[in-house]
């Protein structure tokens, strides 16, 4: 990698995760609510 190669990929990195990461986040809560549900 030269050092702009290895920027871009960090900077798509970051976007990725700050867009993903609210839906997992949200996923993991919903999840562990129906296990609670269900558990219950």
């Amino acid at each position: 990698f030269t050092l702009v190669e290895l920027l871009v990929v960090i900077g798509i990195l970051v976007m990725l995760a700050a867009f993903v990461g609210p839906k997992v986040s949200l996923l993991a809560e919903l999840s562990g609510w129906l296990g609670g549900r269900m558990a219950a």
